[in-house]
């Protein structure tokens, strides 16, 4: 069931997010384990709140920032999930990339990418995240995007999401979705 629009999804961070979806957080505690990717990570918090709060999954995180990737790696190495979490920058990503994710989270991506640009930019940029996102999403894969525009489920079924359900605003004042592959 979506939450009406204006609401806030549970709590600050993904992992707030995710114990609120009783069905997300089902599935990842299932077997075999799900790989989880982060976009935009920044320091790591939410990548590291994710592998600690579900022992099974193996996490990457990925951000433009290197010096915030640097952080992430060290407070990786310092946590009790630092065999589950890798930290790359994203200059790391090939668009050849075979590895593929169960789960994608975008939060607040989108959102630093507006305050940039102006709002046409911004509807190119949400587009281009609705490919890339599927192209890195297993069959069956979820994915928790916010956006500072409103998602077109047409265009989001022709990046190959069979439905996008709007979960609320996000932290960040916008528009949070929750996409299914």
């Amino acid at each position: 069931m979506s939450e009406q629009p204006g609401t806030s999804i549970a709590g600050t961070r993904p992992l707030d997010w995710v114990s609120s979806r009783p069905d997300v957080a089902s599935r990842l505690r299932r077997e075999p384990p799900d790989r989880v990717l982060v976009l935009g990570c920044r320091d790591g918090a939410d990548a590291l709140d994710l592998a600690q709060a579900f022992p099974n999954l193996t996490v990457y995180g990925i951000d433009s920032d290197a010096a915030a990737v640097g952080q992430a790696q060290e407070s990786g190495r310092l946590s009790p999930a630092r065999d589950r979490v890798m930290f790359l920058h994203d200059d790391q990503i090939d668009p050849r990339l075979s590895l593929t994710f169960d789960v994608v989270v975008a939060v607040g991506v989108l959102t630093d990418r507006a305050r940039r640009r102006e709002s046409r930019a911004a509807d190119i940029g949400v587009n281009q995240m609705l490919w890339l996102i599927a192209r890195l999403l297993n069959p069956n894969g979820l994915a928790l995007l916010d956006s500072p525009v409103p998602l077109d489920p047409g265009t989001a079924g022709e990046a190959g999401f069979a439905s996008v359900d709007g979960v609320g605003d996000s932290v960040h004042g916008c528009h949070a979705y929750l996409l299914r592959r």
